[in-house]
């Protein structure tokens, strides 16, 4: 049985399992990053609610105390179960009590309620990650959000070799600005967890087995931050889509900025379908009156090329021809009229 503070999920080839399903690694990282800010308020505020009555228990170290607290704590459980991946896991149910049966064993209960104990330590660090649960949540979504947006964001090409060079970029720059503004505070990417290597049956395949590594990690953050980084060294990585600007996952160097979700405002078309043709029409209806000649002389030249009335040469040589002239009209080189009348004559 898994538990909030202790849970396993095993690792092998571009896969992660976790409960009795199956995802390519990232996947959990990008349903982390589509939280939605009412299931984040809703964690914080019954992770807080647990913590303030949690705190004031050991402070009073009043037994009487024990039902509100583990009602608050359900509550916050309740919430935390639906999270990826608590929300695939078999959570123990022993959780949902153990407050009330530590009241009920007066010895322990003493032992619990004094902090130079073992098992006070041990109630501290517990109550302690359930109150702290949202900030650390948080934190790995603002962290991975920006190495994204800054470091990925313009990548040309997509694999595990690009990724790495991005997330070099992004280390170097961390470290340096830790020595700028953190001198004593080493910035690195190390995160716990128990290992340990099991024989596991094929999740598709029954007749087979394979070599699993079985991970075992005390936090959520933990696991998440290994799945987002073992992502990126199997050539997956997140990425927000133009369109609706939810995070999907981009696997091993598959290269589109358009998630395969229902688009906005549509019944069946995705944004994959439908961004393309929206960003363009934003872009022609922002253009210069330029860039719109631009677009049209293109546009002709296309048209021209599909039906064979130019050939490969001369199609590219006239393309070349309207972004000089595009070009030449935004370094200032050309005025507005004389760019448009050349444009015009491209093609026509």
């Amino acid at each position: 049985m898994d538990q909030f503070d202790a849970f396993s999920v095993f690792f092998w080839d571009n896969n992660v399992h976790i409960g009795g399903r199956t995802y390519p690694l990232g996947q959990t990282t990008v349903d982390v990053l589509n939280l939605s800010t009412e299931e984040f308020n809703q964690l914080f505020d019954r992770t807080q609610a647990f913590g303030c009555t949690f705190d004031r228990m050991l402070e009073r170290r009043d037994a009487r105390m024990a039902e509100d607290v583990q009602a608050k704590f359900n509550a916050a459980l309740d919430v935390i179960s639906t999270l990826p991946p608590y929300r695939d896991l078999e959570l123990d149910v022993a959780a949902r009590t153990v407050f009330l049966t530590l009241r009920d064993m007066p010895e322990e209960w003493n032992e619990t309620m004094r902090p130079d104990t073992e098992g006070g330590r041990l109630l501290w660090e517990f109550g302690a990650k359930v109150a702290a649960l949202p900030e650390r949540l948080n934190n790995f979504r603002g962290q991975v959000a920006l190495m994204l947006e800054f470091f990925f964001e313009d990548l040309t090409r997509r694999g595990s070799s690009e990724y790495g060079r991005a997330f070099d970029d992004y280390y170097r720059a961390m470290i340096e600005g830790g020595e700028t503004f953190f001198p004593f505070q080493k910035f690195e990417q190390s995160f716990p967890a128990e290992l340990s290597f099991v024989p596991m049956r094929h999740p598709d395949k029954p007749d087979e087995y394979l070599v699993a590594e079985q991970a075992k990690f005390a936090e959520l953050h933990f696991f998440l931050y290994t799945d987002f980084y073992r992502a990126l060294a199997h050539g997956n990585a997140p990425r927000r889509c133009h369109n609706c600007g939810r995070y999907f996952l981009l696997t091993r160097g598959y290269n589109t900025c358009y998630c395969n979700n229902i688009a906005p405002g549509e019944t069946t078309r995705t944004c994959r379908k439908v961004g393309a043709h929206t960003k363009e029409r934003r872009e022609r209806e922002g253009a210069s009156p330029v860039q719109q000649e631009y677009q049209r002389a293109y546009g002709r030249l296309k048209m021209q090329r599909s039906r064979r009335k130019k050939d490969a040469a001369e199609y590219n040589h006239l393309v070349a021809q309207a972004q000089d002239i595009r070009d030449a009209y935004a370094r200032g080189e050309l005025g507005e009229e004389d760019a448009i009348a050349r444009l015009k004559a491209i093609g026509g």
